[in-house]
């Protein structure tokens, strides 16, 4: 697939350095602009349009590695069909919107015109996009794919609870009967966007990193992750707590964009584990957001049980690279592979480090069991 511009690569080149944006009709009806940063306008287009708090302005300004500049897709009545946020370097695009629907055949028509318009551009990455990038015309690298485990939220909570199977309504219903039992002032509460207290964040976080820690296993969340994400929070923030005995026993850390809801963290005081709390404060914080409308809920990467017993479909999202040429495609994979060799390897010598004389009896034992 090869498109071509009315204007030559040295005059469209020249006119995006004056002045900083450019408008040019292109084959195939395709018509597109490149702004300097994100308007409001085109802000609220995108989270209309993707309903994602990981393709907007604030995300973007944040993840991107200098200016950001907004590339434009309309269609024929000059209505924006799409949208691609990216940073420039000067070998690199760094496409910056992510959890986004964008058809092939428009991530096709951005590299080819990025790689005419920016000719010391060899590569651009894209991170997290919905669809594959099987089929477009240039070599590409898939670097990482993930999946996103999205409930289709029914209308009611009724409809919710026959969904999710007798099983798991169940052990939710005898653990929240158990709480209330054993603990009269048992409440749960939601906290919404500037209004989320920061000791809650703070405790979630602390949570978090111990039952971590009681797993041999690094946090993730570090401090430079989380000072993005409060922004976020601020942003699109509902935050979801479980409390009992004057004390916090769960939290559950999600943003909200429309009908859409991304949950991201949730954490809990191990010391009501007899209670399931984490379990009974996602479910709630499920209905809570039926009860507000809302159609889908994210559950975000890792293929844990609980995502799927909650009724979590997985839906890939895929990371990769797209190359102008062979050679620059076979330097970046070759770079690729060395480092997945050296990212398992440390995996594995992190594991053998963890390693004590007592677990090594408990697995042999295990293991050994008639």
């Amino acid at each position: 697939m090869n498109y071509h511009t009315k204007q030559s690569d040295k005059t469209i080149q020249q006119s995006f350095d004056d002045k900083e944006e450019t408008t040019i009709q292109k084959e195939k009806d395709f018509t597109f602009r490149i702004v300097k940063g994100i308007t409001p306008e085109l802000d609220d287009w995108m989270l209309k349009h993707y309903k994602s708090p990981y393709a907007c302005k604030s995300y973007a300004e944040a993840l991107a590695e200098s200016t950001v500049h907004t590339f434009i897709l309309y269609e024929p009545d000059f209505e924006i069909k799409h949208v691609f946020v990216f940073s420039k370097g000067f070998l690199r695009i760094k496409v910056v919107n992510e959890h986004c629907f964008i058809d092939r055949v428009y991530v096709d028509f951005f590299c080819s015109t990025c790689f005419q318009l920016y000719n010391s551009v060899q590569f651009i990455s894209f991170n997290k996009q919905y669809i594959s990038p099987f089929g477009i015309s240039f070599r590409y690298l898939t670097t990482e794919v993930v999946e996103d485990y999205i409930i289709d939220l029914p209308a009611s909570e009724e409809a919710y609870r026959r969904k999710i199977g007798k099983k798991i309504r169940g052990n939710i219903n005898n653990a929240l009967n158990r709480t209330k039992r054993d603990y009269p002032d048992y409440d749960f509460s939601i906290f919404e966007k500037k209004a989320i207290p920061s000791s809650l964040i703070q405790q979630a976080v602390a949570f978090n990193k111990e039952r971590m820690n009681k797993k041999d296993i690094v946090s993730g969340l570090k401090e430079s992750y989380m000072r993005k994400y409060r922004k976020s929070l601020e942003d699109f923030g509902f935050v979801t707590r479980s409390r009992a005995d004057g004390k916090n026993m769960a939290m559950v850390l999600n943003l909200v964009v429309d009908d859409h809801l991304y949950f991201n963290i949730i954490a809990h005081d191990s010391n009501f584990n007899y209670y399931s709390p984490g379990l009974t404060t996602l479910f709630q914080t499920i209905i809570s957001f039926i009860d507000r409308g809302g159609k889908k809920f994210h559950m975000m990467y890792g293929a844990y049980d609980y995502k799927t017993k909650l009724k979590g479909d997985p839906s890939e999202l895929f990371s990769y690279v797209v190359f102008r040429n062979r050679l620059f495609y076979l330097i970046r994979k070759s770079e690729f592979k060395w480092k997945t060799f050296i990212q398992k390897l440390k995996a594995i010598l992190v594991r053998f480090r963890s390693l004590t004389p007592q677990k090594v009896i408990k697995y042999l034992k295990k293991r050994l069991r008639p």
